[in-house]
């Protein structure tokens, strides 16, 4: 017995691609971003496959045609995309769309601006994820409007709270230092230095990609082959962040280190 799944297809903007790995003339994957009711872009996705000659035909359409972006996506192999400006619309074709994680949580996908100086971040809004996608063909016959990259277009296959709410830009609060420690230590002539930091970010309440609490660990000595090295550790509250905190000092400050502050 056969088991046949119906593939669907969406139309969306090119807003960023990488470069390949393995063929320098061709591009790796394409970031994809569809229009939402308020005129803002929202990032969907990446499409990786695509056969060789149409690779390097977006490589000729997008490079040297990058423009700035305060927002950093990296595929897989941590390759960062390069942005560019929302003018080419492809449609590719997934087997599924998904508006919750295995957990049931909402998804979150980035909400964009595009403007003069490039695309800036509002801030991440309830998405979709998309899976298996896979490159079909250019729309020449659509470009970057409202209706034929519409956001609306994944309505049809899962339900998403908050396509029609306008994404709001925020102001987030200022993080705090709650400890700070700084250790120094003589040796041949030259001083190390180890310095604890932990600061409550006070912002992982508006913006789900900040922890609560975070721990810096910074050890430098100049005459090591990698004189910097640094750490860091993330909690979900005060009392975990201390316990963290005691443990690094516990493992790396032992005699011979005197407290700077």
């Amino acid at each position: 017995m056969l088991k046949v799944k119906p593939s669907i297809t969406i139309d969306a903007a090119v807003i960023g691609y990488t470069d390949s790995s393995d063929d320098p003339e061709g591009v790796g994957a394409l970031l994809m971003a569809l229009l939402r009711e308020d005129g803002q872009f929202q990032v969907i996705g990446s499409c990786g496959n695509m056969p060789t000659e149409e690779r390097r035909a977006f490589k000729k359409m997008l490079a040297g045609k990058e423009i700035g972006s305060n927002f950093r996506y990296a595929n897989s192999k941590g390759a960062l995309y390069r942005f560019v400006k929302p003018e080419t619309v492809i449609e590719f074709k997934v087997t599924d769309i998904q508006g919750e994680d295995s957990s049931g949580d909402p998804i979150h996908r980035m909400v964009l601006e595009h403007g003069a100086k490039g695309w800036t971040t509002v801030r991440e809004m309830p998405g979709a994820s998309i899976l298996h996608p896979v490159f079909v063909r250019l729309r020449d016959d659509k470009s970057v409007n409202p209706t034929d990259i519409r956001v609306a277009q994944v309505l049809e296959r899962c339900l998403i709270d908050g396509l029609a709410k306008k994404a709001e830009r925020v102001v987030l609060p200022a993080s705090a230092v709650v400890r700070r420690e700084v250790y120094a230590k003589e040796a041949k002539g030259q001083v190390a230095v180890r310095k604890l930091v932990l600061w409550q970010t006070n912002k992982e309440t508006l913006d789900r990609s900040y922890p609560a609490y975070v721990v810096h660990w910074t050890d430098y000595s100049a005459g090591r082959k990698d004189p910097l090295q640094r750490e860091v550790r993330v909690a979900p509250n005060l009392a975990e962040a201390q316990r963290i905190a005691d443990e690094i000092i516990a493992e790396n400050i032992k005699k011979g280190w005197d407290r700077q502050a």
